[in-house]
């Protein structure tokens, strides 16, 4: 078999196990520092990096991924440091059936060059597998996210790559081991939420999954116009005139907290996003949506919203998250996928934005911080939850004051000699922000109804 036949045969099953990298196809396979293959004393393939210096065994690759299989501890997350030719990620996945692991490439480009010189069509086909191609934070954060679920699989065991692939002491080991951590942490974040909102986002993905199984239409929007996500920071006051003023010119992407301050300033929005499960997002829209506006619920949602949209006549869209569910349910039943970032519900909004195919993007109110010392834009639920409790001993800013400075803040210099006011996880929600990127092409078609009992 020839290296075209390799690539061709790579390529199908990469499309079928790992579809978001079909983009691989425009990949230099030549630019990899992968660059030959020989045979091995038993005579397997071992692929040779540009410096000559070999992925595996020059002897007997099995033999040696066998061992390195045999230190992995039992119930664990194996991410093995180097892809080569499979052997290690094989010899796992035959042994654990009901296993996942991930491997790890430097980048694009070094998987392509292996996918021209090796035989990898049984391992690119199968979902167990989780691809990391880079070595930075935002690479294998993704990745991991992607493949490792901490309650099913249990602890995370990097198995140490070839010695020519990236050693302790060198700086690529040391940018992945750094990235690493960091993720680790993230990622240890998420799974406490999770263990706390577990069940009540397990109530709601089945109540949503009813109501999602009779089937719905896909948004349309006008995509020469500019899409504004409107986030409910204070910056939003400021553009509201502006959106008023020429109200035409705009797609107005509302996270769920703005849409009662848009509503109450004139600006119906043309698409209301939420992704936040708890009974508290009920108060975004206010008792009622707009019949303009197009209600965008994550599965794991607040069912609350998907039913006063259908009062409300409404058009009604679900999407599936990073919730474990949520995935499951978008595989299962073709459902459009979207980024949350971290639950970011504007990371959220923007990716919904690239999949209605905008390509001019602005945000509004996007301020992840307590800019001029407000918490919020004028108009939001909190309006109403604080105002209706406030009397003259506990005026409503005192709530906000408690709101604000409820964790360690850190104040620098704002707007008009102003102080503004950043958290941890406000910095977090913008770096979430400035880490998104476009996963896939934007959707078209509607979803017809299914049989959730399938």
């Amino acid at each position: 078999m020839g290296n075209e036949d390799f690539l061709a045969g790579n390529l199908k099953a990469l499309e079928r196990g790992h579809p978001r990298l079909a983009d691989l196809r425009a990949a230099p396979r030549h630019s990899g520092r992968y660059r030959s293959v020989v045979s091995a004393k038993n005579g397997s393939p071992v692929p040779l990096f540009e410096t000559g210096s070999p992925a595996h065994s020059l002897y007997d690759p099995e033999r040696e991924a066998s061992r390195s299989v045999d230190a992995i501890p039992p119930d664990t997350y194996p991410v093995f440091l180097g892809l080569g030719a499979g052997y290690a990620p094989r010899e796992f996945l035959a042994r654990n059936p009901d296993g996942a692991c991930a491997a790890v490439e430097t980048d694009l480009a070094d998987l392509a060059a292996l996918m021209g010189l090796v035989d990898l069509s049984d391992l690119l086909g199968d979902k167990r597998l989780t691809l990391i191609l880079g070595l930075d934070g935002e690479s294998v954060l993704k990745g991991l996210r992607d493949g490792y679920l901490p309650a099913l699989r249990g602890g995370l065991h990097v198995v140490p790559p070839s010695v020519h692939w990236a050693g302790p002491g060198n700086a690529a080991f040391r940018e992945f081991s750094a990235s690493l951590s960091t993720a680790l942490k993230s990622i240890s974040a998420d799974y406490s939420v999770q263990a706390h909102f577990g069940r009540l986002w397990n109530r709601n993905f089945w109540l949503n999954l009813s109501l999602a199984s009779e089937g719905f239409a896909l948004p349309r929007a006008d995509t020469s116009k500019t899409a504004i996500i409107a986030a409910a920071g204070p910056g939003l006051e400021s553009r509201i005139p502006e959106l008023r003023a020429d109200r035409d010119a705009w797609c107005v992407i509302s996270t769920d907290t703005a849409y009662g301050a848009l509503v109450a300033s004139g600006v119906v929005p043309d698409f209301f996003v939420s992704i936040d499960g708890q009974p508290v997002s009920s108060m975004h829209a206010g008792g009622t949506f707009s019949p303009g506006t197009a209600v965008v619920l994550e599965l794991c949602g607040n069912p609350y919203l998907a039913r006063l949209a259908r009062r409300s006549g409404c058009p009604l869209c679900f999407v599936a998250g990073e919730h474990p569910l949520s995935a499951l349910a978008a595989d299962a039943f073709s459902l459009p996928r979207i980024q949350a970032g971290s639950g970011t519900v504007t990371v959220a909004a923007r990716d919904f934005a690239h999949a209605l195919g905008f390509e001019r993007v602005e945000f509004a109110g996007a301020d992840f911080a307590y800019a001029g010392g407000k918490p919020y834009a004028r108009g939001t639920y909190l309006a109403e939850l604080y105002g209706s409790a406030s009397n003259r001993l506990k005026p409503a800013e005192r709530a906000y004051a408690a709101l604000m400075f409820r964790t360690e803040t850190e104040r620098r210099a704002g707007k008009e000699g102003r102080l503004d006011y950043r958290t941890a996880v406000l910095d977090s929600y913008a770096a979430a922000l400035r880490s998104w990127r476009p996963a896939g092409a934007p959707v078209s078609g509607d979803v017809p109804p299914f049989d959730t009992r399938a």
